[in-house]
């Protein structure tokens, strides 16, 4: 299973199901990417991501209604003010709910978040350095997205999904989080280099040729 999770990063999928708020943890700190601009962004892992402040991915197990299995969702980033998931209670879905995100893998190590990780230790993921110190008191926070050591903890597959932004206006300006789409992928475009690259090419096999039949 491992070798083809491997080769699913970043595929879009549609998931159905309800969500077990009783389990959900955060992962941060992290700074906003806004799914309206057109900047390139990593997944929200970058201090500059945004202008936005400080904030958290809320991760939240996922019942899946076919199979009655769980993976883990990450429903987006939320200001550190509402943290706690108490200073929330109209965002909290309720019922079944259809998806459309993002599989991700774990994070490796290294610099997350503006911080240095090192994935050998077992506290907050292998956090070095600030750890849930701005997350409210009472609220489970990593540092890394440790999909291994989430599902264990969580009791799901190690299956993780990154929710795209919804048809809803969750924005910091329309006041309502989670703010989902905190996976943005930034594909170079080749066309105009292939386009170069062919007509020199073609350019020196006309020298050659001319060369020749002189």
């Amino acid at each position: 299973m491992a070798k083809s999770l491997d080769d699913m990063e970043f595929r879009p999928v549609r998931i159905i199901g309800e969500f077990d708020h009783d389990g959900e943890v955060l992962i941060g700190p992290r700074h906003l990417i806004d799914p309206k601009s057109s900047a390139g962004a990593d997944g929200g892992n970058s201090l500059f991501s945004s202008g936005a402040g400080v904030g958290y991915h809320v991760i939240t197990p996922f019942r899946l209604a076919d199979s009655g299995e769980r993976v883990l969702v990450n429903r987006g980033w939320v200001p550190a003010k509402l943290a706690d998931p108490a200073t929330r209670p109209q965002w909290q879905q309720r019922g079944r709910v259809e998806l459309i995100g993002l599989v991700r893998l774990t994070e490796p190590a290294g610099l997350v978040g503006g911080y240095l990780v090192d994935a050998r230790s077992p506290a907050n993921s292998g956090a070095v350095g600030p750890q849930s110190r701005s997350a409210r008191r009472g609220v489970t926070c990593r540092i890394r997205r440790d999909v291994e050591a989430l599902s264990g903890e969580l009791n799901t597959l190690p299956f993780f999904v990154d929710a795209c932004a919804s048809g809803v206006d969750s924005s910091e300006s329309a006041g309502t989080f989670p703010i989902g789409g905190q996976t943005r992928l930034s594909l170079r475009n080749e066309h105009l280099s292939y386009i170069v690259t062919w007509y020199s090419l073609g350019a020196l096999l006309l020298v050659f040729w001319a060369m020749r039949i002189r």
